[in-house]
């Protein structure tokens, strides 16, 4: 079972990944930042299938239709319908990690205070509000398994 989980930069999606790893002997994978071409993206998808049996932090597809990276990807559809091909012809379990935008905000603002202004943070904040609200409207349109929070302090049921 390839067991994915997305969610938001300072959602737990890393946390999850080493806590489910350890539980259940699984390796991760971390597909890194965002896609630099499509040959990159399609890269990275091929790295899954070959580990039919791992923790993946964030799915290349999924990221690309939330961050938007590449100009030449433009047609979210076409992602989407890759996505539920994957998802298909391999066992995934999706999770969606979301916790409280206030806690994020913090996690964030740590790791970015000591070397940027108060208007760079609240730029951030801004666009992290319209990346967890793209977030939210992807889960009313791909079934994730389940929503987990981080913060709840529970391994969610992987079987």
């Amino acid at each position: 079972m390839i067991i994915v989980i997305e969610g938001p930069d300072g959602s737990g999606k890393s946390t999850l990944a080493k806590k489910l790893g350890k539980k259940l002997g699984k390796k991760i994978l971390h597909t890194g930042g965002q896609s630099s071409t499509p040959g990159e993206l399609i890269g990275r998808v091929k790295m899954i299938e070959a580990n039919p049996d791992c923790i993946v932090d964030r799915f290349p597809y999924l990221s690309e239709i939330i961050y938007r990276q590449h100009p030449l990807i433009i047609n979210h559809k076409l992602l989407l319908s890759k996505w539920e091909d994957f998802k298909e012809k391999n066992n995934v379990y999706l999770i969606y990690c979301r916790t409280d935008l206030k806690v994020m905000y913090e996690n964030i603002s740590h790791e970015k205070k000591a070397h940027k202004p108060s208007e760079y943070l609240e730029e951030i904040k801004h666009r992290y509000t319209n990346i967890v609200d793209l977030y939210d409207q992807l889960s009313r349109t791909i079934n994730f398994d389940i929503t987990y929070d981080w913060q709840e302090d529970n391994l969610p049921c992987v079987d």
